[in-house]
Parts: C-alpha cells; structure tokens; sequence
C-alpha cells in the first residue's frame, strides 16, 4: 500500500497484524510476571538486570537469551512431559508456549528465597504426572542465568 493518505491504523487492520500485536501483549505480560517471581527469588536480580541486558545486546546474532525463548523446544519439551502431540498450527503452538512458561512460573512461587519447595504449599503437592516442581524450577532457573 502506498500513498499519503489514510491512518496508520487501517493500514495495519487491512495488513491483519491484529493478532500479532495481542499475540505480543500477552507475551509482554507473562515477561511482567517472570520479572517479579525471579525478584522475589533473588532480590539482587533487579540490581543485576542491566548487565544482564548488556550482555543479551552483545550475543550473538540466532542467540538465545533464555530457552523459554526458543518456542519449538519449549513447546517439544512440554508435549514429552504430558505425553502429548505437538500442534502443527502456529496459534497452537504459541497457545502452548505460553501454557507451558506460565507453569513454570506457578512452579517458581512455590520455591523460597533459596530455592527449595515451600512445604505449606498444598499445590505443590496436587501436581499429578509431572516433573517435581522444585526441581523443574531450579533447572529453568539455571537455564536463565
């Protein structure tokens, strides 16, 4: 589409971003999430953020930051853990994605400061079939750091 007139706003309804800009919102809030459990865990994580950045913008290019990133192995892993089939289509999957980092964030609020299972935690408990989320929790956090 070219030409000066018109909105911002019907050129990208008409391209159908819609879609990718909830798709990022709702990443942006499950991030917002993340933050504020890996603060209560470590509280100097917030001094530590801005390295943390710095290092990310130096990485190499096809570089992950965290493997939460990496949506096919996130979503891989968490189909082998239920034992189930891995979606083909890409709302799906994002869907799963997401399912999958937001467990794994209700498996953090069940650690302390030091990472081990708060034990007046009865959910931590009603988990069937999966991984022990202190042990889940401890291995995703390894991963980010």
């Amino acid at each position: 589409m070219y030409g000066v007139g018109g909105r911002v706003e019907d050129y990208l309804r008409g391209q159908g971003v819609a879609p990718f800009f909830t798709i990022g919102d709702t990443y942006g809030e499950v991030y917002e999430r993340m933050l504020a459990i890996l603060e209560r865990l470590d509280p100097s994580e917030l001094d530590s953020r801005p390295e943390r950045r710095a290092a990310i913008s130096e990485m190499a290019a096809g570089s992950l930051g965290s493997p939460f990133l990496d949506v096919d192995a996130t979503v891989d892993a968490y189909c082998a853990q239920y034992n189930s089939e891995k979606p083909t289509d890409v709302d799906k999957l994002v869907e799963l994605h997401i399912k999958a980092v937001l467990e794994w964030l209700q498996a953090l609020t069940m650690l302390d400061h030091d990472g081990n299972a708060m034990s007046n935690r009865p959910e931590a408990s009603e988990r069937s079939g999966a991984v022990e989320p202190e042990t889940e929790a401890r291995h995703q956090q390894s991963a980010l750091s």
